[in-house]
Order: structure tokens, then C-alpha cells, then sequence
């Protein structure tokens, strides 16, 4: 009796803790005004990133696996193990549509269950209360609510996301390409990790700015 009660708790506590926040107090931009993020605890690893990438990424243009070099995405969104939302200083409003963010600029404001059924159950129930939220619904709910994850945690969201947008600019790109022109696989590493970043940041072509 006592092992059927102990097992229906559990579930009922993951129950609770994978719904959507509900903020209780709001967010308020003006308190946050000279920040670059909320919450302010929360700040960007230092990821030693070369101070240019003129010269290409270190593998060369092989077009051997990794399809993308991971570094030069992470060092262009920033990395964190603890989600934030990213603000105006100069105004403390949310910067466009954002949500909380966690791991290599990962928005899970656009992400569900269903878009991350690659990742474990335990990782899922840590980000669902995320999900969805953006503004100012997803910066309050990350200062009420703070979404701490360990290192290995944040590097498998980042590359379940990173190797999506893999998976579906190399069928895009495939798909578009001149008849004799390069499959995307081989392309050179550094073009190909250069158009999934666009992908990555902006998502689908059509909201792309004009470079």
C-alpha cells in the first residue's frame, strides 16, 4: 500500500512541476533597466572563442562529420546552464519575441514536448514550464521560477536542437540546389555550419533579413 502511494506521489509531483509557470507578481521592465538579461544572476560562460573567424573554423573543409562545427555556434548565441531572458538595458523591455533561453541561444519559447522527443523525460519535465512563454510572461516566470541545468544537460538540449536544424537545412538546401550543384553533406564544414547558423537564429527562410 505504502509503495502504490509513495509511486502515485511521485507522479503527481511530476504532474505539477512539468505544467506551464503561471507568474504571480508580473514582470516589470523598469526595474531591470541597465541589465542585459533577467535574471541577473544568470551570465554567459566563458567559452575562450577566437575574436575572429576569418581565418575558418579548425577543421578545415572536410566534409567528414561533424557536419557543423559546434563552437562557432555556441560562441555566436552564448552558452549558459541557467535560462534568461534577454532585455534592453536601456529600457528593460524584452528584446523582440524572446523566451527563456538556456544552452547555445536555445528559445523555449517556440519548443514543446513534441518538438524535443529526443531528449529524456527527466530534461523535458525541467523545460516544460517554459514552454511557450515569451516577453514578459517568459521573464517573470524565469525569476519566480528559476531554470537551473547542469552542463551535460545544457549540451544535450543545444545539440538535439543544433542537429534538427541540421536535419532540415540539409533538406532544404537539397532540395533548392541547382541539379549539379554540391549535395549539402559535402559542402565545406565552415559554409555549412555558416548557413545553419542563419537557420538556427532566424528559423525558416522566409523570416531571414536581407544581408
Amino acid at each position: 500500500m505504502l509503495v502504490r502511494f509513495l509511486i502515485l506521489l511521485v507522479f503527481v509531483l511530476g504532474a505539477v512541476y512539468a505544467q506551464t509557470h503561471n507568474c504571480v507578481y508580473g514582470y516589470k521592465p523598469s526595474s531591470h533597466i541597465g541589465k542585459l538579461r533577467v535574471p541577473i544572476t544568470c551570465n554567459l560562460q566563458q567559452l575562450d572563442c577566437p575574436s575572429s573567424w576569418k581565418s575558418g573554423i579548425p577543421e578545415g573543409s572536410e566534409t567528414s562529420a561533424p557536419m557543423i562545427y559546434q563552437k562557432f555556434l555556441n560562441c555566436h548565441e552564448g552558452f549558459t546552464s541557467c535560462g534568461y531572458v534577454p532585455i534592453d538595458p536601456k529600457s528593460g523591455e524584452i528584446l523582440g519575441e524572446s523566451g527563456v533561453t538556456v544552452g547555445a541561444g536555445v528559445d523555449l519559447g517556440n519548443k514543446s514536448r513534441a518538438s524535443l522527443t529526443s531528449l529524456s523525460s527527466t530534461l523535458v519535465d525541467k523545460l516544460e514550464p517554459y514552454f511557450g512563454l515569451k516577453r514578459n510572461l517568459a521573464a517573470c516566470a524565469v525569476i519566480e521560477r528559476p531554470l537551473s541545468l547542469t552542463l551535460d544537460e545544457a549540451n544535450t538540449l543545444t545539440d538535439a536542437v543544433t542537429n534538427g536544424v541540421v536535419e532540415k537545412v540539409s533538406k532544404r538546401y537539397d532540395s533548392d540546389k541547382d541539379e549539379n550543384a554540391l549535395v549539402f553533406a559535402s559542402v565545406p564544414r565552415g559554409i555549412r555550419t555558416a548557413i545553419a547558423s542563419v537557420w538556427y537564429q532566424f528559423g525558416y527562410p522566409s523570416a531571414y533579413p536581407r544581408f
